[in-house]
């Protein structure tokens, strides 16, 4: 195959880059312009100096690199049968693979879209696909470019994976530029190597000699097994990135500015709303600050003062921070560890104080890994040894080396604050408190892999009239921070409160508890009804012990109304505590059953004892041979059959 190049780039990390003339189609397009305008590390800039390179290298690197490793394969294995075509979708998804990052990168998709649009999924990577697509036809790129057929592939390829679920006979495509089975591909290559240059920092990781020692087995990228330290190597690198510079405590301050910045201007400006508009975007970049600080109207005024502390390095400040333990992983989640829990541990004084300077609290939640938490990355890879290049295995620890660590997350705990220094000397003696008391703030009984899994629990059929107008309104409640089983007389429904709260509000008849308590004095704590929410329900009062549907007779709002709730009503799943928002509100179509953590699923995946009082239950679903998954001549799946036939015989 000869490839036919027409323009060279000198690059600082891959020497001399050719590209073919179907690269310069794309690259000289406004969508791919603007990633001159995109800082590669965001916030880090503010930190690190050296870190001015943009995405626009970084994509032209990761093209390269993708080309580089399509010709090494095609020229090694011929009997791939690659072709011109696959060549050329694999570099051009490795050059557009970054075209759908907004300003500041991660901070846009990250950070602003999640706060100014609750419950968006949008992500850069569905982004990239759009403005690829968009550069194509607002160009009018022709077929000698970029094909119908080349650009649905290429979309693909940046996506990892063929949405439509056919299989592709090269799969092992797919694990050059964004490899979902172990996360080593071109991206990484380029971005690691580039970002350790312009930091100043070393980089033990070798991606030439890597990308060398490749070859496909089975339809899979893998690697000579003498390069198992050599990416292990890339991960280490990866990890002390992620440690020293990407969540630096003063990077994540800026960060956290950046972020209030743009969620200020946002309603003037309408930054958000370029997401839906592919052209509008095309001009988004990070010079919206810029913008911001030039303008002179009202609207942006806080945005502008904002970011004035921002250039004048009056930053937030980062309190404190704290290793967790690795067994309490499980117990301090994003979820509930709050600014309210850390407040707790405050003095009268110290709350008056932090009130007086009207400081904002913020809590991270930094978790760091390898790659796939807390499993090493290596053992997802697949080696071949160079006597029998067409079987491939897995290494085990012990075949590496003995330095190979054995723990590969770690979670921290960190909290910041919008003002100055005394504020964050006082919210740091607040957190130290709290830290010392975090085994009783979180203990090991209230973890819900501790807890007992019941034998004989009756599970109710649900269908979305068991708690309509006309259920049983006498229900009693019960305040526990163990896992609750409430059954009522029109149906039930398992709930989870992982902490103190009430998470199921009328409706209910009985509850059937672990470790029951006696019902103590009713209590409410009211709160007020946001404003601006949209799309979802908030829990607006909170039931206690001993408190009847009577006395609180609607606690919910129905998602996406601002309406209450006409009759009793059910809430379930994840809801501990008051203004957590509700997950559902209803009955659950399916039958739910307790497992050990606390979470619901279909009848048959917790593989609870079948009663055939549950047998029967089950026999009434349309299909009921999906929810239990028995041998067809197993003694309890003969005996309920049994029960059923005597059942409707009478």
């Amino acid at each position: 195959m000869r490839q036919q190049y027409d323009k060279v780039v000198t690059d600082p990390i891959h020497g001399q880059m050719r590209m073919d003339s179907y690269c310069w189609a794309l690259i000289d397009t406004p969508q791919f312009q603007r990633l001159r305008d995109l800082k590669q590390l965001g916030s880090a800039y503010f930190v690190f100096p050296g870190a001015s390179h943009n995405r626009f290298e970084h994509s032209l690197g990761v093209g390269h690199l993708a080309n580089m490793q399509a010709m090494h394969l095609h020229h090694l294995q011929r009997d791939l049968d690659m072709d011109q075509f696959d060549i050329k979708c694999v570099t051009l998804a490795g050059l557009a693979h970054d075209l759908g990052h907004g300003p500041f990168s991660h901070i846009f998709d990250g950070h602003f879209i999640p706060r100014v649009r609750p419950g968006s999924n949008w992500k850069h990577e569905d982004a990239s696909e759009r403005m690829l697509e968009h550069a194509v036809k607002a160009n009018g790129l022709t077929d000698d470019q970029i094909s119908e057929d080349e650009l649905k592939f290429i979309k693909a390829l940046i996506r990892g994976h063929e949405s439509n679920g056919s299989a592709n006979q090269k799969q092992f495509l797919f694990d050059i530029v964004n490899n979902k089975r172990n996360s080593i591909d071109v991206d990484k290559f380029d971005y690691i190597g580039r970002d350790s240059l312009y930091l100043g920092m070393k980089c033990g990781f070798d991606y030439q000699r890597s990308m060398q020692f490749t070859r496909v087995v089975d339809n899979q990228i893998c690697w000579n097994k003498n390069e198992a330290l050599n990416l292990n190597e890339l991960f280490h690198t990866r990890y002390n990135l992620f440690k020293q510079v990407y969540c630096h405590k003063v990077g994540k301050t800026v960060e956290l500015m950046l972020t209030d910045v743009l969620c200020l201007a946002d309603e003037h400006l309408g930054i958000s709303a370029a997401i839906d508009d592919n052209e509008q975007y095309t001009y988004l970049t990070d010079a919206i600050l810029r913008e911001i600080e030039r303008s002179k109207a009202p609207e942006l005024k806080d945005a502008r003062a904002l970011m004035k502390r921002i250039r004048l390095r009056d930053l937030y400040r980062c309190a404190d921070t704290f290793l967790l333990p690795t067994e309490m992983a499980t117990r301090v989640t994003k979820q509930n560890f709050t600014k309210e829990r850390i407040l707790a541990y405050a003095t009268e004084s110290e709350m008056n104080e932090i009130r007086k300077s009207r400081t904002e609290i913020y809590t991270d939640y930094l978790v760091l890994s390898w790659c796939f938490g807390k499993e090493n990355p290596i053992d997802r890879c697949r080696f071949y040894n160079k006597f029998d290049v067409d079987t491939s295995f897995t290494l085990s620890r012990s075949q590496l080396s003995q330095f190979i660590p054995h723990v590969f997350q770690e979670i921290t705990l960190r909290v910041f604050v919008s003002k100055d220094d005394r504020v964050a000397v006082t919210l740091q003696n607040v957190f130290r408190r709290f830290i010392d008391n975090l085994e009783s703030e979180y203990p090991a009984s209230a973890d819900p892999a501790h807890l007992p899994v019941p034998e004989n629990i009756t599970v109710p059929m649900y269908s979305e009239s068991s708690f309509d107008s006309g259920g049983t309104l006498d229900a009693r409640f019960q305040e526990t921070r163990r896992i609750l089983f409430a059954e009522s007389s029109r149906g039930g429904v398992v709930v989870n409160s992982s902490d103190a709260g009430v998470a199921v509000v009328n409706g209910m008849t009985e509850l059937l508890g672990i470790e029951q308590e006696e019902p103590e004095s009713v209590r409410k704590e009211k709160f007020r009804t946001p404003t601006k929410k949209t799309g979802s329900a908030v829990v607006l009062e909170r039931a206690s012990s001993g408190m009847t549907s009577s006395e609180s007779p609607n606690v919910a709002l129905v998602p996406g109304t601002k309406k209450k709730m006409n009759g009793p009503s059910v809430l379930f799943g994840e809801v501990g505590s008051v203004g957590d928002t509700v997950v559902s509100v209803g009955a659950s179509p399916q039958p739910l059953i307790p497992l050990r953590r606390g979470m619901n699923a279909p009848i048959g995946e917790a593989r609870l004892p079948l009663t055939p009082r549950r047998m029967k239950g089950i026999a009434d679903l349309p299909d009921p041979e999906r929810y239990v998954q028995f041998r067809q001549d197993s003694p309890q799946k003969k005996r309920a059959r049994r029960d059923i036939a005597s059942d409707d015989d009478s």
